[in-house]
């Protein structure tokens, strides 16, 4: 795993600490969008 994909991973666990939210998101999306979506937001 890459480093910025942890650090993606923790900025995500910290915007949504809600871990049923988190569950129905990720079962929905695949982490390429998860990420894309971070790259959007910090830009």
């Amino acid at each position: 795993m890459l480093e910025i994909e942890v650090i993606y991973m923790r900025k995500f666990t910290e915007e949504y600490p809600d871990t049923g939210f988190v569950q129905e998101v990720l079962a929905q999306l695949p982490w390429f969008h998860l990420v894309t979506i971070f790259i959007l937001l910090s830009n």
